[in-house]
């Protein structure tokens, strides 16, 4: 019991911390057109783009993660509204047009 106690104890708070990704991505569509919402997370900041025909639009830069999301999801919602579809990425299946030529 000591044993698993001090096992235990000794593990970094580091790995046992809630996991937050550094960023994520919405892709939204109707009919021929496609949207995206990305936020990113750094160490001290975080920002939501907001791609719309090609062009990227900041929407939010700040501090606060939870802002940057509430504007993500804010943007999500709307389009939604309008009968737009979204789904949620990974960064792994996520590539701009420019990286994908």
């Amino acid at each position: 019991m000591k044993i698993l106690l001090v096992f235990f104890l000794s593990i970094p708070s580091v790995l046992m911390a809630e996991y937050v990704p550094e960023s994520f991505v919405w892709a939204c569509h109707f009919k021929n057109s496609f949207r995206s919402i990305k936020v990113d997370h750094s160490a001290t900041r975080c920002s939501t783009t907001y791609s719309k025909n090609g062009q990227d639009q900041l929407m939010s830069r700040t501090t606060d993660r939870a802002a940057c999301e509430a504007v993500a999801e804010n943007i999500r919602g709307n389009l939604e509204k309008a009968n737009w579809k979204c789904k949620a990425l990974d960064n792994a299946s996520f590539t701009t047009t420019s990286e994908a030529q």
